[in-house]
């Protein structure tokens, strides 16, 4: 567990510098060749800890005793967040957590500062925090809802403003149930059929969607992301709106079709099964770094019929074409489930 503990703090400390998504830290930290399930368990702690940074941060500012916590060493600091998530959100028993931690910072840091990580766990194991959430209600509403919903302040005051405080709240709610899993089987490679029995011989439990090329999973003993089809492009993880945008396009064989803000390609994929791999995609993107990914990617997907142009979008002209498909970079506040950080 200490592994997972010390790669977590250190995935979260590239988040903070890099201002990168969790997804892309891990790749900077964590190797592919690592065993799926402690990946997996990094990936946890990472996400679960960055979806409840404000809270774990007021925790721990309560228990610095006068220091600040934007002052910490970035490693340091996020090692004490990791202490008090599994203290406070995942059940770990405080003392667990506490020598976990300070064994850590003794390792990296010396003595020093592992007594003081002693000293701030545990008078973070004894923060109250439905007593100092209803002290910060009184005060400053905005605040509180934040905190105890585990959102920035301006995005509380944004879904208020928005959709009322019943309804913003509603939506906090929602936005910290379990994300969702969905699988699109890639018919460019395989049928439906086979993805199905594939999955259920891989113990994923799946249930039918509106959608017949794609499934929702309900449960699995290994993710679907890390079994070999995935990574032969057999079926891809996509969610199931994102899925939707291709059926109502609706694609055929023949046409042209332009793809704006087209990177990654999950869509660009998506319709070139639609199409046969025949016709044109035109994806457009400005990031040169994004095609190329996404290149590899449609490679791995048996995708062919795509023409990638580097360009800004809004002021890409191609010429006459059969269908538009335009999926343009946004504020991602409906995705704050999916990516906290």
């Amino acid at each position: 567990m200490i592994y997972t503990q010390e790669v977590a703090a250190e995935v979260l400390q590239v988040i903070d510098e890099t201002l990168l998504s969790e997804k892309e830290a891990m790749k900077k930290k964590v190797s592919n060749n690592l065993d799926y399930k402690i990946r997996a368990s990094i990936h946890a702690y990472v996400f679960e800890t960055e979806k409840r940074k404000n809270i774990i941060d007021f925790i721990i500012s309560k228990s610095l005793k006068g220091k600040r916590i934007e002052d910490l060493d970035p490693l340091f600091r996020n090692l004490l967040r990791v202490g008090v998530y599994e203290m406070h959100f995942k059940g770990v028993h405080p003392a667990l957590a506490t020598d976990s931690i300070v064994r850590i910072v003794k390792k990296r840091f010396g003595e020093r500062l592992a007594s003081l990580a002693n000293a701030v766990l545990r008078r973070a194991e004894h923060v109250n925090i439905e007593e100092e959430l209803e002290k910060i209600k009184k005060k400053d509403k905005i605040k509180y809802l934040a905190l105890k919903y585990y959102h920035p302040e301006w995005y509380v005051k944004y879904a208020i403003d928005l959709l009322g405080e019943e309804e913003a709240i509603k939506l906090m709610i929602a936005n910290n149930e379990k994300q969702a899993i969905y699988i699109r089987v890639n018919e460019l490679k395989t049928s439906i059929e086979a993805v199905r029995r594939y999955l259920e011989q891989n113990k994923v439990e799946i249930v039918e969607t509106p959608l017949p090329d794609v499934f929702k999973v309900v449960n699995y003993e290994r993710a679907p992301a890390a079994l070999e089809w995935h990574n032969k492009g057999y079926y891809v993880i996509q969610d199931l709106a994102s899925a939707y945008v291709t059926h109502i396009l609706n694609p055929e064989p023949d046409d042209v079709v332009l793809d704006l803000a087209s990177a990654p390609g999950l869509k660009a994929s998506h319709m070139a099964a639609f199409m046969e791999n025949k016709g044109k995609i035109i994806a457009v993107d400005n990031s040169r770094d994004r095609l190329e990914r996404m290149k590899a990617k449609m490679k791995v997907l048996g995708v062919k019929n795509i023409i990638y142009k580097l360009a800004d979008g809004t002021k890409f002209f191609y010429g006459d074409v059969d269908k538009v498909l335009v999926d343009p970079p946004c504020s991602s506040t409906g995705s704050f489930r999916n990516y906290p950080c």
